[in-house]
């Protein structure tokens, strides 16, 4: 008789095909209490930049929302602070179950990626990284640019 093999892996670590996902919490599996939306934009030519984020509870109510003016190098600084903003705000509030939408491949990418990354967002980036961590349920969730909007 053979023996039976049990999964040690989920069957898309990376999200199901077609998506692009990161678990940053201390599990995969569940829901959102609170989904947030980020964005950043950035004027090359000025360097100027805003960041900003809009959180919905999933049981109804105002939402919450944040926007900071930046000087900035890239769009994806840009970015990757309004990610940081929303995590901040989540963690003061006390939220423990959070989904963030973000139009930015990158962002995921990063956040997915072990290797060396640019200098210019690599601290954020960890701060993200052990942000998202101290929460039950942390998923960021790429989304068509046309839906966040």
């Amino acid at each position: 008789m053979g023996s039976v093999a049990r999964a040690t892996m989920p069957m898309y670590p990376e999200g199901p095909p077609g998506f692009l996902l990161v678990d940053l919490g201390s599990t995969s599996r569940g829901h959102p209490h609170t989904t947030i939306c980020i964005d950043g934009s950035w004027d090359a030519r000025t360097s100027l930049g805003s960041s900003a984020w809009v959180a919905d509870p999933v049981t109804g109510g105002a939402p919450y929302m944040q926007g900071k003016r930046v000087f900035a190098q890239s769009a994806l600084q840009t970015e990757i602070l309004a990610c940081h903003l929303a995590l901040s705000w989540a963690i003061t509030r006390g939220l423990t179950h959070i989904l963030i939408l973000t139009d930015s491949t990158l962002l995921i990418q990063l956040l997915q990626s072990v290797t060396p990354r640019d200098i210019s967002v690599l601290h954020l980036l960890r701060e993200i990284g052990a942000m998202g961590g101290t929460l039950r349920w942390c998923r960021l969730l790429k989304i068509c640019e046309n839906v966040s909007a």
